[in-house]
């Protein structure tokens, strides 16, 4: 066998060992919230939550001034089926659309107010202990202006329930404690909100790499190895004698 005809093949192995790995083309999944509900804290400020209201077709927050005596906080919180995510998927860039309650509105959220979106691992349906603090994910500042709010969270909440084969994930709610008082409301999953107003995940995502099977490259590499073998040997028993 030529030197050169052997460099070709050992030249396309490689080929196939590093551009075997592929991705596979990004796509955009819209995930619709199919839960939500908001619950009550006697004991603001202290990063939990007391109750549930097991009334799904109101979702709002409400916090009072750090300071404030005989007050409360309310919370919201929203869970995500995650069917759609193709297993494997890398998690590219996650949004969270939310929409006013009424047309032409905004949630509420006025100057000077802010509020922490917290990710959670979901189960379905909505829990006193979904209400506490748990993985700090994105963020909101008022004012907000009329109509959809987009807001960006962190991918990664994602990618772990995702790489945990997670059934749902969970997003809670809550206003950020200072000087004033913060309070908002939006649209939820109640059965009798259009699905386009409802909480809305906006995934951006792309198949994670696809390697051969280890058989196969075996088995390719094998029959290469064999084959240059017996044409060396054969082109050695050829050779003239000195």
């Amino acid at each position: 066998m030529r030197c050169s005809e052997l460099t070709a093949g050992a030249a396309a192995l490689v080929v196939l060992l590093t551009y075997g790995v592929r991705e596979v083309d990004a796509a955009t999944i819209p995930i619709t919230a199919v839960v939500s509900d908001r619950g009550f804290d006697v004991f603001p400020w202290d990063g939990m939550g007391a109750s549930v209201f097991a009334n799904p077709s109101v979702v709002a927050i409400a916090t009072p001034p750090i300071g404030t005596l005989m007050s409360s906080e309310e919370r919201t919180a929203v869970e995500f089926p995650l069917g759609a995510i193709p297993a494997g998927s890398i998690i590219d860039s996650v949004s969270l659309r939310l929409s006013p309650v009424g047309a032409g509105l905004n949630i509420g959220l006025g100057a000077g107010e802010a509020s922490e979106v917290h990710g959670y691992l979901g189960d379905g349906a909505i829990q006193v202990a979904d209400l506490n603090d748990s993985m700090l994910v994105g963020s909101i500042v008022g004012p907000t202006a009329n109509g959809d709010l987009l807001v960006v969270l962190s991918p990664n909440w994602l990618q772990g329930l995702v790489d945990s084969s997670a059934a749902f994930g969970g997003l809670m709610f809550k206003g950020v404690p200072g000087a004033i008082f913060v309070a908002y409301s939006f649209d939820s999953a109640f059965v009798g909100v259009p699905v386009d107003e409802r909480p809305t995940l906006i995934v951006e995502q792309h198949a994670g790499a696809v390697v051969p099977e280890p058989s196969t490259v075996s088995l390719l590499a094998t029959g290469f190895a064999l084959a240059a073998f017996r044409r060396t040997r054969r082109a050695r028993c050829h050779w003239p004698k000195q």
